[in-house]
């Protein structure tokens, strides 16, 4: 009962205070790397070996070896602290120190880095003069969690935890860092680790929580639009079909791989809105229906355009905020800052904001962050 009640405090304090700032299921929402600023090297939405849900992010050094990389948004890093977490594996052990995540600078300098090494341990390195091993030794094949947590005040007063599958692997607090400031991270496999080495990862988790600790056993899953919601005031069809599936406006909406070719529009000086049911917590790519599952927070998106740059909504569980739309199809995301799931006919969409201008909806959805059990894991 002891154990019970510590283990039950832990989680309470390792989730308090702390605001999400990014979630992504693996490309499961789009099967593409909208959520993300930029790639490079062989990044692919792979659906052959995912970690959870119908697929996972793939990077590949390939042959020769390359690097490979998937970088988030800016802004989604900060010196302040964060804590992110994800599930990854690999199929073969690296040659060398091969860098998984890095948290990087504006100038797209590295500020902390960890990466696995040639005896498959997890390795914090080129912080500065730091390098630290963990103890573990990881297997091929195998899925784990980890988690980074961090916070840096100076160059010399800093800490880094990392914990694997729960538990402290690594921390670390002395030694001076070359630079302070993160803005975003990247998930990556260098080209040291050799060739045609295979990293997978999913479940990315990113919140502001300054305590140092393990944000918990997070999985994130898509869940899409399945019926017209209160309001589907876009009347004009993009394009002569869609590939998706539901009732009403949904099979333009919820396709996959994202298509901007289909979706609904409207120009008028009327308010109008488009909003969308979701699919249900036992639904879709993963069922979260389960009672000892909890709903950490969940994250809305659209995919969107209008004719002029202007202002618009992404409307969220009934919620609208603005967003600066452009002439091209972007992605716009907002948190809801919620543990209640979103089963309304008002979870996700758009309004015009009363402008008379074309508003384009492409495809929309929202991911769900739960927090699983400990005794959980998520296996292939």
């Amino acid at each position: 009962m002891k154990r019970l009640i510590a283990l039950m405090l832990f989680v309470a304090v390792s989730c308090s205070g702390a605001t999400t700032i990014f979630m992504e299921s693996g490309t499961d929402a789009t099967q593409d790397f909208t959520f993300y600023s930029s790639t490079s090297g062989t990044v692919t939405s792979d659906s052959s070996a995912p970690i959870t849900g119908t697929r996972s992010i793939l990077l590949n050094t390939s042959s020769p070896a390359t690097l490979a990389f998937a970088n988030s948004p800016a802004a989604t890093m900060a010196d302040a602290g964060r804590r992110i977490t994800f599930r990854c594996k690999f199929d073969t052990i690296p040659a060398a120190d091969a860098v998984i995540f890095q948290v990087r600078n504006a100038s797209s300098n590295n500020v902390l880095q960890l990466g696995v090494n040639s005896t498959a341990n997890l390795k914090l390195l080129n912080t500065g003069v730091i390098s630290v091993t963990g103890t573990t030794v990881l297997r091929v094949n195998t899925v784990y969690r980890v988690a980074f947590s961090y916070i840096i005040t100076s160059a010399s007063v800093w800490t880094v935890n990392v914990f694997l599958n729960g538990k402290l692997e690594i921390t670390q607090n002395s030694g001076t860092l070359t630079n302070t400031t993160g803005t975003n991270f990247r998930l990556t496999v260098a080209a040291a680790a050799g060739a045609n080495v295979k990293f997978w990862f999913d479940d990315v988790f990113l919140d502001n929580g300054t305590d140092l600790a393990d944000p918990g056993n997070i999985i994130v899953t898509n869940k899409r639009p399945n019926a017209n919601g209160a309001a589907n005031g876009f009347t004009t069809q993009i394009g002569a079909g869609g590939s998706g599936y539901g009732t009403g406006h949904s099979p333009q909406v919820n396709e996959q791989p994202l298509s901007t070719t289909n979706g609904w529009s409207i120009a008028s000086a009327s308010a109008l809105t488009e909003q969308y049911t979701i699919e249900g917590a036992a639904t879709g790519d993963v069922d979260v229906s389960r009672r000892d599952y909890s709903l950490v927070d969940y994250m809305g998106w659209i995919d969107a355009k209008t004719a002029s740059a202007g202002t618009r909504n992404i409307v969220l569980a009934g919620v609208a905020t603005n967003i600066t739309t452009t002439t091209s199809f972007a992605l716009y995301t907002k948190v809801a800052g919620s543990t209640t799931y979103p089963s309304t006919n008002t979870a996700i969409g758009m309004n015009n904001n009363s402008v008379n201008n074309l508003t384009s909806l492409a495809e929309c959805g929202i991911l769900l962050a739960y927090k699983l059990p400990r005794r959980i894991s998520i296996t292939p």
